[in-house]
């Protein structure tokens, strides 16, 4: 079983890519956002009030489309990288792929939201609420790392994964624009590794 083309990619991609396409997006998602509160509503001060209530709202979107694009890119990698851990179907296997399913799907929606309050400053009436979806976010977060990060030493360890070994792949996931570059490489080889074990099987029949 082969994981479909648009998941494979973050499996076989260079760690120069992956760091590209999540680094780009969420620094132009920051610069916009930083000019969303100080430069652009001195720009606008001229224009009708519908007119700037639209554009904010315009350059709202693209502010949390960026930042959603750059950390969804790392979201959908973990992803990929769990269901190809667990490629041979079983209730354990299964069971995994659902919640991580569910959990990247959950933690993509919060992400989007809470950028989209914070940019948005016509919506911008509740702090509270929005660092609330933040740190909801990053909760959600730091489980999906753990789990994806678990599940990784366990194939990688043959089973005889220790604590340390899980959180030192952890960090590695986690500080996504610094950890790839030593990871991808590391998750590359095993597997390399995986897909050598299922072949044997195949070649004895």
């Amino acid at each position: 079983m082969r994981l479909p083309i648009n998941l494979d990619f973050f499996i076989k991609a260079h760690a120069w890519k992956l760091f590209l396409l999540t680094g780009a997006p969420s620094l132009a998602g920051v610069l916009l956002l930083f000019a969303l509160f100080n430069q652009v509503p001195q720009a606008l001060d001229a224009w009708p009030a519908w007119i700037v209530s639209i554009a904010a709202f315009l350059l709202s979107v693209l502010c949390a489309g960026l930042l959603t694009l750059g950390n969804g890119v790392m979201i959908a990698w973990m992803y990929a990288l769990g269901v190809r851990l667990h490629e041979v179907e079983s209730d354990r296997a299964m069971n995994f792929k659902k919640r991580l399913k569910i959990l990247c799907l959950v933690d993509i929606i919060l992400i989007a939201l809470w950028t989209m309050l914070l940019a948005n400053k016509i919506l911008f009436f509740n702090m509270t609420f929005c660092t609330l979806l933040l740190n909801l976010e990053y909760l959600l977060r730091i489980v999906i790392t753990y789990l994806v990060s678990k599940e990784f030493i366990f194939f990688e360890r043959e089973g005889r994964g220790v604590f340390i070994e899980t959180m030192g792949v952890f960090f590695h996931i986690y500080i996504f624009p610094y950890g790839i570059w030593f990871f991808q490489p590391r998750m590359q080889a095993l597997m390399k590794k995986l897909d050598q074990a299922a072949d044997l099987p195949e070649k004895a029949v």
